[in-house]
C-alpha cells in the first residue's frame, strides 16, 4: 500500500503589498457597481419615468438624454482619468 505524505512549507510568504491589493479589488468592485450597474439599470427607471410622468412637461427624449449623457461622460472621461492616475501613481 502506498503512503501519501503531505508536506507544508515552513515559510509562508506574506503578501508583498501588505494586503493593499484587496483595497484595489474593493475599489474596482465599487467603481464598476456605481458606473456600469447604474448605467445598466437606467432602463428600468426610464420605463417608470415615462409611464408615470414624474416630471411635469418633460419629453421622452429628455429622459433618454439622462442615460445617454451618463454613459458618454464615463467613456469620454476615461482617458483623462487614466492619465491622471498614471501621473500621480494611483
Amino acid at each position: 500500500m502506498n503512503r501519501l505524505e503531505t508536506t507544508f512549507p515552513e515559510d509562508v510568504l506574506n503578501p508583498l503589498d501588505g494586503g493593499y491589493g484587496w483595497i484595489i479589488v474593493g475599489s474596482c468592485f465599487i467603481l464598476n457597481a456605481f458606473t456600469w450597474g447604474v448605467i445598466a439599470s437606467f432602463g428600468m427607471y426610464l420605463i417608470e419615468y415615462i409611464s408615470s410622468e414624474k416630471i411635469a412637461n418633460a419629453k421622452r427624449i429628455e429622459y433618454r438624454l439622462i442615460g445617454g449623457l451618463n454613459f458618454s461622460y464615463a467613456m469620454l472621461l476615461a482617458p483623462l482619468v487614466t492619465h491622471l492616475a498614471s501621473r500621480f501613481r494611483l
